[in-house]
C-alpha cells in the first residue's frame, strides 16, 4: 500500500534498498493512533528519545527533512542538501522578529538556581538572552513541523540542555536537574527557535530562511521592508537558488507589491492560497 502510493522517485529509491518505512510506537511517544492521528508531530519531534532510537547512527544522516501532509506541500525548485546542511534548523519564516521571540521565551522558560558550567559540554542559556536583541530583520522564528530541514546532532544539544518537561522523555531526575526548563506544549519552532539560537546554533537569517520555504510572505517582502536588496541579499540569493534568479531580486523595489515573485524551493500551499508554483 505505501509502495503504490510512493512518487516515482520514491518507488526508485525503494527499489534499490534506500527507504526504511517504520512506524512510531503509539504508547511510547503518547501520541494519537493512525485511526485519529494528530495534525501536527510536536509531541515525538521534541523528544530525545525518537531522535536517539529510531535512527540508526552508522548509516543514516544526521539530517532530516520533515514533511508532514504532502498535500499542502509544493516543491518549485531542485533541493541541494549541500547548500543547506549547515544550518540547525530551517523552514519557512514566521511574522514578527526578535521581540516575538523574546515574548515566547518569557512565556515557556523556567530557572532554576544558577548554573554553572561543569565541563561535559554543555551550554549555559541566560534567562535575559533575547531581551537585548532589539528587532533586527535578520531574526525570526523560522520553520515549520509540516516542513522543516533540522539538523539531528543540534536538536539533541538543544533538548538536553533546555529539555521540554512534558515531551523531552528524558529521565525525571535529569530534568529535574536543568537550570533551564521548558514547560507547557510550544510549537517545535518557537521551542527550537527559542533554544537553539540560545546555545549558539546556526540559524538562517530571515530572507535565507525565506528563500528555502514560504508559509506567511515570499522573500521579496523581506527585501522590501528595508532600502531594496542588499550584497548580502544577492549573495544568498546566488547561494541557495543560483544565478539566474538575480533579476527577480533586482526587481524588488523598496514598498512595492510586485506581481512576479522570487520563488523559494518550497511553498505551504494552502497557507500561501496557491495550487501551483508560480513561474520561477
Amino acid at each position: 500500500m505505501i509502495y503504490n502510493q510512493m512518487g516515482p522517485l520514491a518507488k526508485q529509491f525503494a527499489e534499490t534498498g534506500r527507504v526504511r518505512v517504520h512506524f512510531l510506537d503509539d504508547v511510547k511517544y503518547r501520541k494519537a493512533p493512525c485511526s485519529n492521528w494528530e495534525r501536527s508531530p510536536t509531541k515525538f519531534i521534541s523528544s530525545a528519545v525518537y531522535y536517539q532510537e529510531e535512527f540508526d547512527a552508522d548509516n543514516d544522516s544526521d539530517h532530516i527533512l520533515f514533511i508532514w501532509g504532502t498535500d499542502n506541500a509544493l516543491w518549485c525548485r531542485p533541493f541541494d542538501l549541500a547548500k543547506w546542511d549547515h544550518f540547525a534548523y530551517v523552514g519557512a519564516p514566521w511574522t514578527g522578529g526578535a521581540h516575538y521571540l523574546a515574548a515566547e521565551w518569557e512565556k515557556m522558560a523556567t530557572f532554576g538556581a544558577k548554573y554553572e558550567k561543569n565541563g561535559d559540554g554543555a551550554d549555559e542559556i541566560e534567562y535575559g538572552l533575547f531581551e537585548s536583541l532589539g528587532d533586527p530583520a535578520n531574526i525570526s522564528i523560522v520553520g515549520s513541523d509540516r516542513l522543516t530541514l533540522l539538523n539531528k546532532k543540534w536538536i539533541l544539544r538543544a533538548i538536553n540542555n533546555c529539555p521540554q518537561v512534558q515531551l523531552s522523555m528524558l529521565p525525571g531526575d535529569i530534568v529535574s536537574q536543568k537550570n533551564c526548563k521548558a514547560k507547557g506544549r510550544p510549537e517545535a519552532e518557537i521551542y527550537f527557535g527559542c533554544v537553539l539560537r540560545g546555545i549558539g546554533a546556526p540559524m538562517p537569517s530571515t530572507f535565507e530562511a525565506s528563500l528555502f520555504a514560504a508559509k506567511f510572505y515570499w522573500a521579496d517582502k523581506v527585501v522590501r521592508g528595508e532600502a531594496g536588496p542588499t550584497d548580502s541579499h544577492k549573495d544568498a540569493v546566488q547561494r541557495y537558488l543560483g544565478e539566474h534568479v538575480m533579476e527577480k531580486l533586482d526587481d524588488v523595489k523598496e514598498g512595492e507589491e510586485g506581481t512576479s515573485h522570487i520563488v523559494p524551493i518550497a511553498i505551504h500551499a494552502k497557507d500561501m492560497k496557491i495550487k501551483q508554483c508560480p513561474s520561477a
